[in-house]
């Protein structure tokens, strides 16, 4: 019967480190995603130079479509300053990019999403599920001057929709 339980706790003990909940430690590191697009590997680049980890999606079934790709989510922990760069880098490569949301809007409850900020997010979860405006020119500089994470926060809150209460009516599906 020791040997059973010995065996069991060996087994569990493998298994945890690979369950994404028990991975603690990662979990709080500030990480880069970006849709796979041909100049996607420009950005992962321009973003090593924050030292921050970047990762490019694989290439989704259909062919890369600017359009379709065109929010931004941002983790309410991922570092403001950090943010604000590589939008400014990201606008550049990613040409479409016109709807901004925090994770606490986008993916109520999940904390992993907190960290992470994600480029060439889904247009169609934007616009339909979250029913997010489209930001202009002057909105991306805005975003640009902000001087804390509050400030930057509350700027990206104010393009949510007015009835919105903070969240959607349902978290969004898709990145």
């Amino acid at each position: 019967m020791r040997i059973l339980v010995l065996a069991a706790l060996l087994a569990l003990s493998a298994a945890l480190p690979a369950c994404e909940a028990f991975q603690w430690s990662d979990d709080t590191r500030p990480r880069v995603f970006l849709t796979y697009q041909d100049k996607a590997n420009r950005m992962r680049i321009l973003i090593s130079d924050l030292q921050l980890p970047a990762i490019i999606l694989p290439p989704d079934d259909l062919p890369y479509s600017a359009n379709a790709s065109g929010a931004i989510w941002i983790g309410v922990e991922f570092p403001f300053d950090k943010a604000q760069q590589i939008i400014k880098w990201a606008r550049n490569y990613y040409s479409e990019l016109r709807y901004v949301a925090l994770s606490d809007y986008s993916n109520p409850g999940a904390y992993r999403f907190q960290y992470e900020l994600f480029i060439g997010g889904s247009t169609e979860t934007a616009v339909r599920d979250l029913r997010l405006r489209a930001w202009t020119e002057a909105d991306f500089r805005k975003l640009d001057q902000a001087r804390n994470a509050e400030d930057f926060q509350s700027l990206i809150r104010s393009h949510y929709p007015a009835d919105s209460g903070g969240a959607p009516e349902k978290p969004a599906g898709r990145r």
